[in-house]
């Protein structure tokens, strides 16, 4: 945290560090866990994780095979946390389809990326 020490602008920086450090440390469990899935199931011509990024994690997958491996991958990236008597922190977990790494939009050449996975 490069602020002044006494800055609260520099304190609140370093407050939401923690929380932020934590939802990256979740997502790679869970990534983790659908890595293993994959490799135990070996299905590695079905579907590839590509990258973890912050809170989400790419993946290349063929379209025939969406339609089950993505409700299993949701289930499988969920990392329960406990925090004991406090109490467990199961973060949820969503999907979004498309061909290319950016939003869908109405613009030629630009409608087939991402766009929420409903099922």
């Amino acid at each position: 945290f490069w602020g002044r020490s006494s800055d609260a602008k520099t304190h609140r920086e370093a407050i939401a560090n923690v929380p932020q450090a934590l939802v990256a440390d979740v997502m790679n469990e869970g990534l983790m866990q659908v890595q293993r899935w994959i490799l135990d199931e070996k299905l590695s011509n079905a579907v590839s994780l590509l990258v973890q990024v912050h809170d989400a994690g790419l993946f290349l997958g063929r379209d025939s095979e969406l339609h089950w491996l993505i409700p299993e991958m949701l289930q499988r990236i969920v990392y329960p946390v406990d925090f004991g008597d406090k109490g467990v922190m199961a973060i949820p977990a969503d999907a979004q389809v498309g061909k290319r790494w950016s939003k869908a939009k109405p613009k030629a050449g630009l409608e087939d990326g991402l766009k929420d996975w409903k099922g």
